[in-house]
């Protein structure tokens, strides 16, 4: 993908909250991601910023949440409609259905938004990140395809070996 011909966005709501905030939204319009790739965004960093990442391919000013949120990589540069879970019908379970949405996370007990049975689990006194358990999985269940180690994830940009799938 060539984020200067399709760009993309990473767009952020608080546990509970809406989408929609200018400074909840990170637009890729440069930059460029191989099959097997990883692509390492990095946002605002808070009072406690963990180990120091390698260099980013793009960087953002999200203040992400410790304690819970909803992530979502978004075709396009548009922001998603001001709700809490785009596209949803309010009943659990709470899946996000929304035609630019690529791939979602709600992570943390408390979000009201995340793909499948429950949100990804995050453990706050963890201080570390919700990271995809197997790369090459996704089965559109949140508590399933993410974890939260209790050791700090390493963190790969585009200059780490790309790990093609099968």
């Amino acid at each position: 993908i060539d984020f200067a011909v399709t760009p993309y966005s990473v767009q952020y709501a608080g546990a509970a909250a809406a989408f929609g905030g200018a400074s909840t939204k990170t637009d890729l319009t440069s930059g460029t991601i191989a099959p097997g790739q990883y692509f390492l965004i990095q946002e605002a960093g808070g009072a406690t910023n963990g180990v120091v990442l390698p260099t980013p391919d793009a960087t953002g000013t999200i203040n992400l949440a410790t304690g819970g949120g909803k992530v979502a990589l978004v075709l396009g540069t548009v922001a998603i409609t001001a709700v809490s879970c785009p596209g949803d019908d309010g009943v659990s379970p709470f899946n996000p259905v929304f035609s630019t949405i690529v791939d979602f996370v709600g992570y943390g007990s408390s979000a009201n938004c995340y793909e499948g049975a429950g949100p990804a689990p995050f453990v706050n006194s963890n201080a570390r990140s919700t990271i995809r358990t197997v790369s090459c999985t996704d089965t559109n269940n949140n508590s399933t395809d993410f974890s939260n180690p209790v050791t700090a994830p390493v963190a790969r940009n585009t200059a780490t070996a790309a790990s093609i799938c099968p």
